[in-house]
């Protein structure tokens, strides 16, 4: 009878380590072989974008002024800037601006800057819901030519 009951333990104890054997661990609990990383496979991006209101600017700075603090962003380079292209094309000549007024959805992230390799803080543009040509949230700042 002993060796029967140590039989069925010997068996139970096989059958849980082939269990525990056979599961692999969650693709968020791995580590990248290339990087030694956690991997963020699994992890839930709860990220919600923010309007942002300012003056983007036309010059080639890429950069865009809040209206309500005065702070500049840089704009990111994977921004979607399609529509305010568009916009500068529609312009007239003689209505030629440096900056645009732009109400957008974007969050902000950092992107590596090549010349001085370190990572900028950017905007990262997704959507722009309005475009204004003649409105200037901060007319003392602004110049044409």
């Amino acid at each position: 009878m002993v060796i029967l009951r140590h039989a069925v333990i010997l068996i139970q104890s096989l059958f849980f380590a082939i269990a525990l054997l056979s599961c692999e661990a969650p693709e968020s609990h791995k580590k990248n072989e290339a990087t030694g990383k956690m991997n963020s496979v699994g992890k839930t991006n709860t990220m919600t974008p923010f309007v942002y209101r300012g003056m983007y600017d036309l010059t080639g700075n890429f950069q865009l002024t809040d209206c309500s603090s005065g702070k500049q962003y840089k704009v990111s380079n994977k921004s979607d800037l399609t529509s305010v292209d568009n916009a500068v094309k529609q312009m007239q000549n003689n209505l030629k601006k440096e900056t645009l007024f732009i109400e957008a959805e974007g969050f902000i992230s950092t992107e590596q800057n090549i010349s001085t390799k370190q990572n900028d803080t950017v905007l990262v543009i997704g959507r722009i819901s309005r475009i204004d040509i003649q409105f200037d949230c901060n007319p003392h700042l602004s110049k044409t030519f």
